[in-house]
C-alpha cells in the first residue's frame, strides 16, 4: 500500500503484495441496505495491454482495495473478485488487445460459503435459522425474530434468506428487515427499527457551522428521490396521514408511532406504500402472510420516501446500516444561520460510496441517507395535535 497525498491506496491484484502507482486507476466501492454483497467498479488504462495479457482481470481473479486516510488512521480493506471487464476504447493510435479497461467486482463472499444447504428447519425462529445458515461468518448480526417456522432450506443460502426467509421475519411490530453486508464485512439481518434506532457512529455538520473537523463536513446534502435518479431541490410533504385502522385522514390529527414525538413521512406519490408506518404487529393475525404482502409493497421501492445525497472527504467508517446525527445550517428570515428543524436529525446510511480518482488524486464518500419518521418543526401544528391521543 501506497501513501499519497494524504490517502492511502492499495489495489493488489491476484493476492500481489505490490499495488500499481495509485495515480493510475480509479475506483468506487460501494454497499446497501438491500445486498449482502458489495461491489467494486474499477477503471483501469492497460495502455499497453500487459495487464490483459497476464490474464490480471479475468473472473474469479482476487482485486484486494485498502483504502484509507493516513492522518486519521481509518481504513477500508475489502475483498472482491473480477465478475466482468471491458474495454471501454482502445488506445489511441495503438490497435490491439489494450485500452481503458471497466472492471466490475464483487465481494469475495459472493463466491464463496455458497453451497446447497439441504437443511430442514423446524420449529425455530427465523434468526436461528440465519445462525444455522450462516455458521462461518464471524461478523454476523442477527436481531432476534419472533414466530416459529417450519421450512427446508436448498439451493443458495443467500437466495433462501431473500426469497423465503427475510419476508417471514418479525420482532412483533410490523417493520421489515434487511440482509446486507457492508463494508466492514459485516453480515446483517436485522430491522430498520433496529438500525435506526442504534446510536450515531459520527456528527456530520453542513452550511454555516463553526467546525474544525474538515472531514466530518458534508460539502453537499440535498433532497433525493431515487424514483427520479436526481436530487430535487424540495420534497412535495402532504398532510394526508393513517390512523391505526388503516383509514385516511386528510387532517393534521395523531399518529402513533415508535419514536417519541415523531410522525411518520409520507409524500403522494408513495402514500400507497406506507400504510403500515408504525403499526404494532397483531399476534392474532398470520405474521407469514401479513409481512410477505409489507415486504413486496414497502422495500426499497417505498420504506424510506424521505432520503438525502450527501458528499464529503472521505470517511472509511461511513457504512451501509450505520447511522450518523447531521446538523444543517440554514438561513431564517432576517437572513441569521440557524439550525434546521426538518433536517437537523439521525439519519441512517442506506448507501456508501468510496470513491477513488487517481487523475486529480482524490478521495471522497457519498452517502445516502434515509429516515422513515422525523420531527414536525416547533411552529407546525402537528406539534399541538399529533401527540395528544
Amino acid at each position: 500500500m501506497e501513501e499519497f497525498h494524504g490517502f492511502n491506496v492499495g489495489l493488489f491484484i491476484n493476492k500481489s503484495s505490490r499495488t500499481p502507482a495509485p495515480n493510475l486507476f480509479s475506483f468506487v466501492i460501494s454497499d446497501n441496505l438491500y445486498s449482502p454483497f458489495p461491489v467494486l467498479n474499477l477503471h483501469f488504462p492497460d495502455n499497453s495491454g500487459l495487464f490483459l495479457e497476464l490474464g490480471n482481470f479475468t473472473q474469479g481473479v482476487p482485486l484486494n482495495i485498502k483504502f484509507g486516510v493516513d492522518t486519521l488512521s481509518k481504513m477500508l480493506d475489502v475483498e472482491f473478485k473480477s465478475s466482468c471487464r471491458d474495454t471501454s476504447e482502445p488506445t489511441a493510435g495503438t490497435p490491439g488487445l489494450n485500452g481503458n479497461l471497466q472492471i466490475k467486482g464483487l465481494h469475495e463472499s459472493y463466491f464463496t460459503n455458497r453451497e446447497s444447504p439441504h437443511t430442514a428447519l423446524k420449529e425455530i425462529t427465523v434468526s436461528d435459522a440465519i445462525k444455522k445458515l450462516f455458521p462461518s461468518e464471524s461478523k454476523l448480526k442477527v436481531e432476534a425474530t419472533k414466530g416459529k417456522i417450519e421450512s427446508y432450506a436448498f439451493d443458495d443460502p443467500y437466495q433462501f434468506t431473500r426469497d423465503v426467509l427475510l419476508p417471514q421475519a418479525t420482532n412483533g411490530k410490523i417493520r421489515p428487515y434487511v440482509f446486507f453486508r457492508n463494508l466492514l464485512d459485516e453480515l446483517h439481518f436485522e430491522s430498520i427499527s433496529l438500525l435506526e434506532d442504534s446510536s450515531p457512529s459520527e456528527k456530520l455538520l453542513f452550511g454555516d457551522i463553526d467546525n474544525d473537523d474538515a472531514y466530518n463536513t458534508l460539502n453537499s446534502f440535498l433532497p433525493y428521490n431515487e424514483s427520479l435518479d436526481k436530487a430535487l431541490i424540495n420534497f412535495n410533504a402532504t398532510s394526508k396521514i393513517f390512523k391505526n385502522d388503516l383509514t385516511f385522514e386528510v387532517e393534521n390529527k395523531s399518529v402513533a408511532t415508535d419514536a417519541k414525538n415523531k410522525i411518520p413521512v409520507v409524500v403522494d406519490t408513495r402514500i400507497h406504500n406506507d400504510r403500515y408506518f408504525h403499526r404494532q404487529f397483531n399476534p392474532k393475525v398470520e405474521y407469514d402472510q401479513l409481512n410477505n404482502a409489507f415486504y413486496a409493497d414497502t422495500m426499497r421501492a417505498g420504506f424510506f420516501v424521505d432520503k438525502v445525497l450527501c458528499t464529503l472527504p472521505l470517511h472509511p467508517n461511513l457504512v451501509a446500516g450505520k447511522t450518523v446525527e447531521v446538523a444543517v445550517s440554514v438561513l431564517d428570515s432576517e437572513g441569521k444561520s440557524e439550525l434546521s428543524e426538518t433536517f437537523s436529525d439521525k439519519w441512517l446510511i442506506e448507501q456508501s460510496y468510496h470513491s477513488w480518482d487517481g487523475i486529480i488524486k482524490q478521495g471522497q464518500t457519498q452517502l445516502i441517507l434515509c429516515r422513515s419518521s422525523m420531527k414536525p418543526r416547533r411552529d407546525s401544528i402537528l406539534m399541538d395535535k399529533a401527540f395528544s391521543d
